[in-house]
């Protein structure tokens, strides 16, 4: 009995020594900068630490002064002075993608220490992702783009309301320079949809971040003089941490309205006396801007609201067009004048064709009657002309 517990002690013990073993390390290095590759053991004396490469050849080596792999040289480093307290770790600099993989750390000595393996990611990360709308290609498409990410991410779309996929066409190029890749993808807008978000969502490979991006466009109009509000609300995800920022768009340079966070809230003095912002409304994420007496060249062009969190943006554009009351008033008097004008031009039609017809059957009459009195002489003229028997009997008695 005792003998079996004993075999199951040292099964359990060698299980462990080669989950030990065989045990890795994941370790995510960013792009250009430097990166250490744990390797620690319990120091007794003497230990020599190697480092070994993806491709198993020897990397470097504690007892000797420099890279073995001249692939590595001014590459890799390990810190000489801790090597005698437990620490072989490895320093990687400048990290690059070509240098993931798996490295393992082997330690001799007066003791057996299990082999450290460490499995390097490098990462890119995303930095931003834009959301525009654009005609380059003769249609009307929303683009969405990210730059100078490794490895390459995912990417998808997706539209507030929900549409059927089938519906989205869109288009995905991917560019790699340097090792880093560039993503683009356009979607053609959808036709007869009004009040459609879209929404770009991008997932790094690695699943650690996932940027969003929504982008929404409204057409509007006001007349001068009066007072209009500027339709923003940002999705529900994107709150609590947000910056809020208004611009205008007149012709080609943008100018900032306003710009409101937790800690500040900020109007253009231009501004001051046009725009007004509920700051009670906008924590729960409605940033709508009432804008008041409004002028007509000086308040039309294309408003954008953008609120801001980090790895989520959410863009509205606002097309303005304020009317003056005077130009409506002239373009009624217009409308107005063209009915008239219309009302007359189809009476004077009817009564042309009036006229016409009245003329036209003065004349079948007259024809007519022409016709019935020519039929009435010729009819008299044959009544009196004396008849073929008659003259012929007059011509025997003559006889």
């Amino acid at each position: 009995m005792a003998s079996g517990s004993i075999w199951t002690l040292a099964l359990l013990w060698i299980i462990n020594l080669t989950e030990a073993r065989t045990q890795d390390i994941h370790v995510t290095c960013l792009y250009t900068e430097d990166c250490i590759l744990p390797c620690l053991f319990k120091p007794v004396g003497g230990e020599v630490v190697r480092w070994y490469s993806p491709s198993n050849s020897l990397l470097l080596s504690s007892d000797q002064n420099g890279p073995q792999d001249q692939n590595y040289v001014n590459k890799v480093a390990m810190f000489q002075n801790q090597v005698a307290l437990g620490n072989g770790s490895l320093l990687l600099q400048r990290c690059q993608p070509q240098d993931r993989g798996r490295y393992r750390c082997h330690v001799t000595g007066q003791q057996e220490v299990p082999d450290t393996t460490v499995v390097v990611r490098v990462e890119a990360p995303m930095q931003s992702l834009a959301l525009e709308t654009t005609r380059l290609s003769g249609y009307e498409e929303v683009l969405c783009l990210t730059r100078n990410v490794y490895p390459a991410p995912q990417l998808s779309w997706s539209t507030q309301p929900p549409m059927a996929k089938d519906a989205m066409k869109y288009t995905l190029h991917k560019r790699e320079t340097k090792g880093l890749y560039t993503l683009e993808s356009k979607l053609r807008k959808l036709r007869g949809v009004a009040s459609l978000t879209y929404v770009c969502t991008v997932s790094a490979a690695y699943g650690a971040q996932t940027w969003r991006a929504s982008l929404t466009e409204t057409d509007m109009s006001s007349t001068e003089g009066g007072d209009l509000t500027l339709p923003c609300v940002a999705p529900a995800d994107l709150l609590p941490n947000f910056t809020l920022t208004w611009s205008f768009l007149p012709t080609d340079q943008s100018s900032v309205i306003l710009t409101y966070n937790s800690s500040r809230h900020w109007v253009a003095e231009a501004w001051g006396g046009h725009v007004q912002l509920d700051t009670l409304a906008v924590k729960s994420g409605n940033g709508s801007l009432r804008l008041r007496n409004l002028y007509t060249k000086q308040h039309t062009g294309i408003y954008t609201c953008s609120f801001t969190a980090p790895k989520h943006t959410h863009v509205a554009h606002i097309r303005l067009n304020v009317t003056s009351i005077r130009s409506e008033k002239v373009q009624t008097e217009e409308s107005n004048s063209w009915w008239i004008a219309a009302v007359v031009v189809a009476v004077l039609a009817v009564a042309m064709a009036a006229i016409v017809g009245i003329v036209k059957l003065k004349d079948d009459c007259s024809q007519s009657g022409k016709t019935m009195e020519e039929a009435t002489m010729m009819h008299d003229v044959t009544s009196t002309l004396p008849s073929k028997q008659h003259l012929s009997s007059h011509h025997t008695r003559i006889q």
